[in-house]
């Protein structure tokens, strides 16, 4: 049996559980996840910067993000110039699947353990909140862009 001990210093990230504990996604996925997360919103870089902060590589974090695309956790847009050339990509990442037909991944499947009702009023605000910003086309200021490449 193993016990977690947190040491806590001044920085640190917050996210809902929902993506950490989505069984749907890998190790990797989860972990990418967690840097790009913790990354300033508007942080711009280049992919193969960002392959070279981990031993994996480029081809493990292409796999990882497109892993995090497929489940909804990643969006990725073309952007173009104003003469309709390609100018670079906007990435929009959620701590909550953003997906066109939200019945077709739930991430809550599968055997789960009884939460406190502390868990449980958290979840509800978390759902109260995913509902209304599907209910857009575009997320809204809430959810804003991370990344601009």
């Amino acid at each position: 049996m193993s016990k977690l001990q947190k040491k806590y210093s001044n920085k640190y990230t917050v996210t809902d559980n929902l993506v950490i504990k989505d069984e749907k996604l890998s190790w990797k996925a989860r972990g990418i996840f967690v840097y790009l997360w913790a990354m300033p919103d508007n942080w711009i870089f280049h992919e193969t910067e960002v392959s070279k902060h981990a031993t994996d590589g480029r081809d493990s974090l292409r796999s990882g993000l497109a892993e995090l695309e497929r489940y909804g956790y990643l969006k990725r847009k073309r952007e173009t110039n104003s003469n309709g050339k390609f100018s670079g990509w906007s990435w929009i990442i959620t701590d909550f699947p953003m997906l066109d037909n939200p019945n077709s991944v739930n991430p809550n499947s599968g055997n789960s353990t009884l939460q406190s009702t502390k868990e449980l009023s958290t979840n509800r605000q978390s759902k109260n909140n995913r509902e209304a910003l599907s209910s857009s086309n575009e997320p809204d200021g809430a959810i804003t862009e991370i990344i601009n490449y």
